[in-house]
């Protein structure tokens, strides 16, 4: 099978013609998911609540219509949903505490020195690498939700043949991944707000990669 490239100039420029295209929806349904995600039981339907969101990321792809409940057909596929939205925080949340032991130890030990800057230096080392489990659980696992849009019922299977696809053509998803990661850094650049409009642009463009992949399937 073909691995299909991702052109990440013609990508970027296109997924942001579908995301102003479709700008109510994908912008506000966004910032609406986030809201609920601020709260304390918000937490638990992460899954459900970012499956609408690369739902309506799709079909905007697609060309195919829109309607606003699209945002949450999470919750009509719920139990799937629900599953690979904890299994992936699970998976990030256990990593990064397997990181924080070294870290807090590394960080007390500099402290001990009683030197400042090197205090400063390895808590800050050790503040980003708890970012890699966060980065390496969504280059996996974040097409899962196409996964399940398209039909697969068994959360386990969608993460395993998402994890597969991103495997099998690595180069091509990391090049991408690390275009996305520069417009996040731009995002927070600008005093964060820019950030709102950043995340659902990417998912837009996840849903480009993922439609590429799936036309190179057959």
């Amino acid at each position: 099978m073909q691995k299909p490239a991702f052109p990440l100039g013609e990508m970027v420029s296109a997924a942001w013609r579908v995301f102003t295209g479709h700008f109510m929806l994908l912008f506000f349904g966004h910032l609406l998911i986030n809201l609920i995600l601020s709260s304390g039981p918000g937490f638990f339907i992460v899954g459900p609540l970012w499956y609408g969101l690369c739902a309506v990321a799709l079909l905007a792809v697609r060309g195919l219509p829109l309607k606003i409940d699209d945002l949450f057909s999470g919750f009509r596929s719920f139990l799937p949903t629900l599953v690979v939205g904890l299994l992936m925080t699970a998976l990030i949340l256990g990593a990064c505490l397997l990181l924080a032991v070294p870290t807090v130890l590394a960080t007390l030990l500099a402290w001990s020195t009683q030197s400042v800057p090197l205090t400063v230096i390895t808590l800050s080392v050790g503040m980003t690498l708890s970012l890699v489990p966060i980065c390496v659980v969504l280059f996996f696992y974040a097409p899962a939700f196409f996964i399940l849009f398209d039909g697969e019922t068994d959360p386990l299977k969608a993460m395993k043949a998402s994890r597969k696809m991103v495997w099998n053509n690595a180069g091509q998803w990391l090049g991408l991944w690390a275009a996305l990661s520069l417009l996040h850094v731009a995002g927070l650049l600008l005093c964060c707000v820019g950030i709102y409009v950043v995340t659902p642009w990417m998912v837009v463009v996840l849903a480009m990669a993922y439609q590429r992949e799936k036309q190179a399937a057959g």
